[in-house]
């Protein structure tokens, strides 16, 4: 039985991690999916795909699980995390001189989401997208009804306590590291909507929605740059009746062409995405 804050320790020898985000309270480390992959001869082999809980051996409660992903990406070593929750917010909004800055006061200033989305709401008329949303065609504002919760909890327990701890990279604000973690933000359905692949109809119960998945992780697999180590894994991620287990698979592939180098994590990028992040798809 796992113990409030207790932490199994676990040898990762994966250099790329594929995250699909939950910030749920009562089960965010058991919606929380991590596929771990590593780079074999150009292409990248997914090793496992687990919720938080099960690849921590944590509380499926937020407090306890978004803490112990902070640790985990903190300790991955030279390897690559995407992760599908905004790291920011517009520009306008931000009030602060440097992305670092904003993070690292972010829980002095927003007590609770509700007060976080509240401001932002006050600042501008309507929901205001940043630069970067609009350019990956992401499909909400990081402040709309469905985002703000993911925005907060994951900019407060997970990426606020790596700048503050200096346990890893977040990119394009920070300077890349060659060794050690980097952390990129991405989205699946932007993903899925670069690949020509469906972004709806996939999540939930059916045959038809099941038929989906499978034909998005096979098409994913054809591809070349996606192979599964185990023919079980998949029929794990089909039967997922969520699809999160596909989404952090669909999340690793815009990490893995960054950290293998086929894409680069700073060029052509505007002014705006030193603050406001940037969304890799």
């Amino acid at each position: 039985m796992l113990l409030g804050g207790e932490m199994k320790r676990t040898t990762v020898k994966c250099d790329v991690f594929g995250i699909d985000f939950s910030a749920d309270a009562k089960r965010s480390g058991s919606l929380t999916w991590v596929a771990s992959g590593r780079v074999v001869e150009n292409q990248l082999e997914i090793c496992s795909v687990k919720t938080l809980s099960d690849l921590l051996q944590v509380s499926r409660k937020r407090d306890v699980a978004l803490p112990a992903l902070a640790k985990f990406i903190g300790d991955v070593g030279n390897a690559t995390v995407g992760i599908d929750f905004p790291f920011s917010i517009p520009a306008q909004l931000i009030n602060e001189p440097h992305w670092d800055t904003f993070v690292s006061h972010f829980a002095d200033r927003f007590s609770d989401p509700k007060s976080f989305r509240a401001y932002c709401q006050s600042q501008h008329q309507g929901e205001f997208k940043r630069r970067t949303d609009r350019h990956a065609r992401t499909p909400f504002s990081p402040y709309n009804l469905r985002m703000y919760r993911m925005t907060y909890h994951g900019i407060r327990e997970v990426l606020a306590r790596l700048v503050v701890n200096g346990s890893a990279t977040v990119a394009p604000m920070q300077n890349w590291r060659k060794k050690g973690p980097n952390v990129i933000e991405i989205c699946p359905s932007s993903t899925l909507k670069r690949l020509g692949l469906p972004t709806s109809g996939y999540k939930g119960a059916g045959s038809c929605k099941r038929e989906t998945r499978q034909a998005i992780l096979k098409k994913l697999v054809a591809s070349g740059q996606i192979s599964l180590q185990n023919p079980e894994m998949g029929r794990m991620v089909v039967e997922n009746k969520g699809g999160d287990a596909l989404d952090a698979i669909i999340a690793a592939l815009p990490t893995y062409e960054i950290h293998s180098g086929t894409r680069s994590p700073a060029d052509n990028l505007p002014p705006e995405s030193m603050i406001e992040g940037w969304v890799y798809f």
